[in-house]
């Protein structure tokens, strides 16, 4: 099938594809899982529900806040606090 044949004839199954099984990223269902996850680890509840770069985004600031800002002690923590809250809080906003 070429790119200029017309779609009608196809099933409407064929073209959406497959049913299935499981949940995938945008998947209501997900969202207690990722906030599960974001709270364990700043990021990875975002890339679980299929935003990844803002997950990157959080968990390089956490990262790097924690080797950079750590050493000057509270300024870190808050730092590192921020980022934390930012994911769960961000992933929170996006399930509502």
């Amino acid at each position: 099938m070429t790119m200029t044949q017309d779609l009608s004839a196809v099933p409407v199954v064929a073209r959406r594809g497959a049913p299935s099984r499981g949940a995938r990223a945008g998947d209501p269902r997900l969202v207690p899982i990722a906030l599960l996850a974001s709270l364990l680890l700043p990021g990875l509840g975002s890339v679980l529900t299929g935003d990844v770069r803002r997950g990157v985004v959080i968990l390089t600031g956490f990262v790097l806040s924690g080797l950079l800002l750590l050493p000057l002690g509270v300024p870190g923590i808050i730092a590192m606090f921020g980022f934390w809250l930012w994911g769960i809080v961000d992933l929170y906003d996006d399930a509502a």
